[in-house]
């Protein structure tokens, strides 16, 4: 009986091994396909001043790299501090039961060792919160050192070696810091397990005496040995281990419920598949300062769009022509004044409406590694499934590129980018070109070209603006931009200095006042003649 006894304790322990693996692993899969989507989700929902927030991005980093690890590290940790606890306990019980005093020499140790372990877990974690800019830092270094965005002057200017010691300074940084307080913790923690090892130690001393007085027998005694010697293990190492590991998964927790709580906006991701019918655009006395920015970058700006006009932002870089677009499409809503749209406040609206009324492009507009097709119809992604060739067709038509793309073997399916190999990489004016699509198939009644032809030639810039304003005749268009004879066809102009509007008015009107206008064009005149 014993021995088939062991037999059968042998197969279940090496089969609910199996079993603990196997559940471990599934355990593993479900969170991460369950909470990774959701992160994804959430962060394109965040609210735009959470994203140019370096705390943010810092959190978004920590939070980003392996989530369900850090998920899954708090249940593990919880089983496997309990089973510890619960082992401890059973070892503390047997001791009591024969050496009271014994137990409570311990436990008046193990309480503040715990409190210790404890500690070591929560600083361990902040060090690894302070080193999270630094490695934002070498990260973003090594992304310079091999991306292929980057290897044409990589290779023109052989700045390789410079970058790599950035790299390596930033990795060091990091790598260091967290280092030196690892190794103070650890020494701490451990010198605390060799005194608890040493407390253990002179209690099988005390016992000495009623041993060889007869009071406890050598076989006792033998076991009170094994005994200790597995508690100064689970209580020197094992415990205080587990305990520095659930404390770090507890802070890692924390961080991800930072990162739940970050303010969100509702249709942040989603388009109003019925645009608004657009009436009028007004600011009434806008004052607006980035978060954390130390002054106005708009200082009461006031001005009136209808609809079907042709408006133009123009000034020296730094002016606010840029924000004042981003507070146009909701990107910010911590102004003070009011912005009117159609009579009724801009940050009444959902965003999801906003989305359907402005179709815009910025110059650092995205490249997206996908076929012309998708890089275009996705600026009506509601209007996907029924957007025609021909349509597509005259779009590319409109901005000069139906000849390269006829060119192509598999034509509007040509695949861009690097990711596919079969994927062709264009030229930056045909990106830009490419941007201006996405807004020309927009069914927003408003489009904004925020200096999207900077990669152009003036030919091919005039061009797409004449097109462009030609095929807009029924919609409202503003234009951002530095080069002013591009927007002569505007019915208003506005010229900002220092984020705030200094003149409006046609072109003509402009020209003759012979003020800031007037100087600019004539200055940007010269550079052709």
């Amino acid at each position: 009986m014993p021995i088939v006894s062991l037999f059968l304790i042998t197969i279940f322990e090496y089969g609910a091994s199996s079993l603990l693996d196997f559940a471990t692993v599934k355990l593993r899969l479900n969170i991460r396909g369950k909470l990774r989507p959701e992160l994804i989700e959430l962060c394109s929902n965040l609210d735009y001043p959470c994203i140019e927030n370096d705390k943010t991005l810092d959190l978004i980093s920590r939070v980003k790299t392996n989530p369900e690890e850090w998920v899954y590290k708090v249940f593990n940790d919880l089983i496997s501090l309990t089973v510890l606890v619960m082992k401890v306990g059973l070892i503390l019980g047997i001791l009591a039961y024969n050496v009271w005093w014994a137990v409570l020499i311990i436990i008046a140790i193990l309480i503040p060792f715990s409190k210790l372990s404890i500690i070591s877990g929560r600083v361990n974690y902040e060090a690894n919160r302070q080193v999270t800019k630094q490695q934002r830092k070498y990260l973003y270094f090594g992304k310079v050192l091999s991306s292929r965005d980057y290897v044409e002057e990589r290779v023109l200017f052989q700045y390789g070696n410079r970058i790599n010691e950035m790299w390596l300074d930033n990795y060091e940084i990091a790598r260091k810091y967290q280092l030196k307080v690892e190794k103070k913790w650890f020494i701490r923690m451990k010198s605390s397990g060799f005194m608890t090892a040493g407390f253990c130690i002179i209690i099988l001393f005390l016992l000495l005496a009623p041993t060889l007085n007869g009071v406890i027998s050598i076989g006792l005694y033998v076991s009170f040995i094994g005994i200790i010697f597995e508690l100064i293990d689970l209580l020197s190492w094992d415990l205080t281990n587990k305990i520095d590991a659930m404390t770090q998964s507890k802070e890692a927790v924390k961080d991800l419920n930072s990162f739940l709580e970050l303010e969100r906006i509702e249709g942040a991701n989603i388009k109003s598949t019925a645009p608004l019918k657009f009436e009028s655009l007004a600011f009434r006395n806008v004052k607006f300062k980035y978060p954390n920015g130390s002054c106005n970058v708009l200082q009461d700006v006031t001005f009136e769009m209808k609809a079907g006009k042709h408006y133009a932002f123009v000034g020296e870089n730094g002016s606010g022509k840029t924000t004042i677009i981003k507070l146009i499409i909701g990107l910010y809503r911590g102004y003070e004044g009011e912005i009117l749209l159609n009579g009724k406040s801009l940050k009444d609206y959902k965003l999801a409406d906003i989305n359907a009324t402005f179709s815009n492009v910025f110059q650092d507009f995205a490249k997206y590694s996908m076929s012309i097709r998708d890089n275009i119809e996705i600026g009506d992604i509601n209007a996907v499934e029924t957007m025609t060739d021909e349509k597509l067709h005259q779009i590319v038509e409109d901005i000069n590129l139906k000849e390269q793309i006829e060119k192509l073997d598999k034509g509007l399916d040509t695949q861009l980018g690097k990711i596919n190999e079969s994927g062709l990489d264009i030229s930056g004016g045909q990106w830009q070109k490419i941007a201006i699509a996405r807004t020309m198939v927009s069914s927003a009644p408003v489009r904004i070209l925020d200096e999207p032809t900077s990669a152009l030639d003036p030919i091919s810039e005039s061009e797409v603006y004449h097109n462009f304003q030609r095929i807009s005749k029924e919609y409202t268009t503003i234009f951002v931009t530095h080069r002013l004879a591009s927007v002569k066809e505007a019915d208003e102009i506005f010229v900002l200095e220092g984020g705030t509007i200094i003149e409006r008015g046609s072109h003509k009107e402009l020209i003759d006042k012979g003020e800031k206008y007037c100087k600019m064009y004539e200055t940007q005149k010269g550079w052709y003649v």
